[in-house]
């Protein structure tokens, strides 16, 4: 019984130790943005400073998971908030998974849709889930805290709606509708792009201004950035989320322009998991 009570004693200590060791870790009062290393499509997980969750895209597999289990302690079950950009398979792949192994509080993606078994799997999910799918246009925003904020930049309503009301099914074109969005923390500033192309990016950039971070679009393909985008958000680091594939991603092109521009450029083909880390107005990666 006393040997039952010390090994007892002990493994409160273990677990204790490891649960302020995590706790130090990861609730350390900054913003937290990680391009998670997922292979030819996107995945990013964010915590704020006020330790909430927030996942951008789910990647084409389920190696999102694995990239959630390293940036939150083990028991942290919640997501609150999920962002689908667009319903394409290396956005909306992993979600699934997500979906079925934690707790999600808010789902956000664009109302148009590709009508794919992958797509009706997803509603069927957030059905049993008793989720509802908050669809978002440009103005629509999220305020996490009174200095962190998510605004929408793309796509406009009445672009959306006119698509709804055509009969035009076009799997492709899901792209030119999704989710442009711009994260504020006090001076510093994200602004993902998705998988838009010009001129909606020549847009969105323009509206969002300076950056500190530039999501390459679309993993870095020909038509995800030009002069423009980069004379309006004149962005510090630019991020290319991109795997192994067959299309040239990232093209010369792209990594042609950020090298004329200055711009220090990350990719999770060759650099792996990316993290920023900042306190709203200093920042680094890890």
């Amino acid at each position: 019984m006393k040997k039952a009570l010390i090994i007892l004693s002990f493994l409160f200590i273990v677990l204790g130790g490891i649960f302020f060791y995590q706790k130090a870790i990861f609730f350390d009062g900054k913003l937290h943005v990680v391009f998670c290393n997922v292979g030819e499509g996107d995945g990013i997980f964010i915590r704020t400073p006020t330790a909430k969750n927030i996942l951008i895209d789910g990647g084409p597999d389920d190696s999102i998971l694995s990239c959630l289990s390293k940036n939150m302690p083990f028991w942290d079950r919640k997501i609150d908030i999920i962002f689908l950009s667009h319903p394409h398979a290396d956005h909306l792949n992993g979600l699934i998974s997500v979906l079925n192994r934690y707790q999600v509080m808010h789902y956000v993606t664009e109302k148009v849709e590709n009508g794919t078994l992958l797509e009706k799997t997803e509603k069927q999910l957030l059905a049993d889930k008793k989720l509802t799918a908050n669809y978002f246009s440009k103005g629509d925003r999220i305020v996490i805290s009174e200095k962190t904020q998510f605004k929408t930049l793309w796509p406009p309503k009445e672009l959306t709606n006119s698509r709804l009301k055509s009969s035009k099914n076009d799997n492709l074109d899901i792209n030119g509708f999704a989710l442009g969005q711009l994260l504020i923390y006090k001076n510093f500033r994200v602004l993902f792009t998705s998988d838009l192309e010009i001129p909606a990016i020549d847009r969105i950039a323009e509206e969002a201004g300076r950056v500190t971070v530039l999501k390459v679009s679309h993993h870095g393909s020909r038509n995800g950035l030009d002069r423009t985008v980069l004379n309006f958000a004149m962005p510090k680091l630019a991020v290319i989320s991109v795997g192994k594939n067959s299309y040239g991603h990232p093209t010369p092109k792209i990594l042609g322009l950020l090298d004329q521009f200055g711009i220090k450029t990350l990719r999770t083909d060759r650099d792996g998991e990316i993290e920023i880390v900042s306190d709203g107005e200093k920042w680094g990666v890890r």
